[in-house]
């Protein structure tokens, strides 16, 4: 009857029958279901030992179906792990609602299955908080600080892992409102359980709680990231810092445009900082056709070996007419790509070698702790690859 009635109530069930709990253990036990309907009154043993034995290896949805209704049957089973209880009925409409209950029960897993898959697998933290205290938390953010459990996380206060500057910071933004946090992205450090310092950015999202208000918080460690900001920082500095007062011509450039360069260069060739700012300077466009192969080779050299020897070759100025110029070149960063260029005006300049190398061992040097902190930021960001080996 089951066979006839329930399909046709849900075109989207499908069922497999079997004569003995047995038999059903060792399909459940293949794999490739979503829900057990089984009766009460069965050969071997009945539906409550069924579930309970079934309980020991999956969590499978299990409904109880039986005409032996009662407060005690339906006690029992929901003991032993039965998700829902249907009572037979002799009209064929209440397969309707076995069908419903069926439904309920395996999008209900499925939904659990999803949030498990979502928050508690997560790799980053995940946590809510309500008046500084946390209410829930996954296993990332119980690791994030050191613990061991999440449920040890409970009950207690956020407050009570930041570092001092950052408490501070914490109750001001609290300051004001009820139980959550203003919505946003944060950083912020922590002290872990173990004594070391890491820093999290996390965003905030307000929700309501138990009917109170409180914050949603996904936290992630960038302590790796944000230290090799600061030295990426630092590096751009040393090297603004000898770019800025050079007499030597230095510029900065992708493959097509001049994105940075220095008042010298900027002379060198009649163009502004306002030429700069607007994009207009394209250093294949200010190459006279005659130098486009040299150029390709020096091109070539710096993304093979990082470095191009110096060269000569001339820009066409900004009022067209050409100046001859000495220029090298060394690699910042590979993707995408940047390169930082000397350039000394053989108009004017004699010794220009000995005057370009000196300024270009400055800039190289500098360049390459540029393209060191570059590349570890991009593989910071991009994570681990499935052929690199993690020490």
């Amino acid at each position: 009857m089951m066979g006839l009635y329930l399909p046709a109530a849900d075109e989207g069930i499908r069922i497999d029958y079997t004569q003995t709990p047995r038999e059903a253990i060792v399909l459940l036990a293949q794999g490739g279901y979503e829900c057990i309907v089984s009766d009460y009154a069965m050969p071997e043993m009945d539906g409550i030992r069924l579930c309970s034995q079934v309980r020991t290896f999956s969590e499978i949805p299990f409904i109880l179906y039986t005409a032996r209704g009662s407060e005690e049957v339906a006690e029992e089973a929901f003991r032993v792990g039965v998700d829902d209880y249907v009572r037979k009925d002799e009209s064929t409409s209440h397969y309707v609602l076995l069908a419903r209950r069926i439904r309920h029960a395996v999008e209900k897993k499925r939904s659990e299955n999803l949030y498990k898959a979502g928050i508690e697998e997560n790799r980053d933290g995940f946590a809510i908080i309500q008046d500084n205290v946390f209410k829930y938390a996954n296993p990332a953010m119980a690791e994030i600080l050191g613990v061991d459990y999440p449920h040890d996380l409970v009950n207690r206060s956020i407050l009570s892992w930041l570092v001092e500057v950052d408490r501070e910071s914490f109750s001001e933004r609290r300051r004001g409102r009820r139980g959550d946090y203003p919505p946003g992205v944060y950083q912020y450090s922590i002290s872990r359980s173990d004594g070391s310092v890491r820093r999290l950015e996390a965003f905030f999202s307000p929700i309501s709680y138990m009917g109170r208000p409180a914050s949603l918080v996904f936290n992630r460690d960038v302590t790796e990231w944000s230290a090799l900001q600061d030295t990426l920082r630092a590096s751009e500095e040393k090297y603004r810092a000898l770019v800025a007062p050079s007499m030597v011509g230095i510029l900065t450039a992708d493959e097509e445009r001049i994105v940075d360069g220095n008042d010298a260069f900027l002379k060198l060739v009649g163009y502004t900082r306002t030429d700069l700012k607007r994009k207009r300077l394209f250093w294949r466009r200010m190459t006279p056709p005659e130098y486009a192969t040299i150029d390709n080779v020096a091109l070539s050299d710096i993304l093979e070996k990082g470095i191009c020897v110096p060269y000569e070759k001339e820009y066409i100025r900004k009022d067209g007419s050409r100046i001859p110029v000495l220029i090298s070149g060394s690699i910042i960063r590979r993707n995408p790509f940047l390169c930082v260029y000397t350039v000394l005006d053989l108009a004017e300049k004699k010794g220009a070698e000995a005057e370009l190398r000196e300024a270009y061992d400055k800039i190289r040097a500098a360049s390459r702790e540029l393209e060191a902190a570059n590349e570890k930021l991009h593989r910071l960001e991009r994570g681990p690859q499935p052929d690199e080996r993690i020490t």
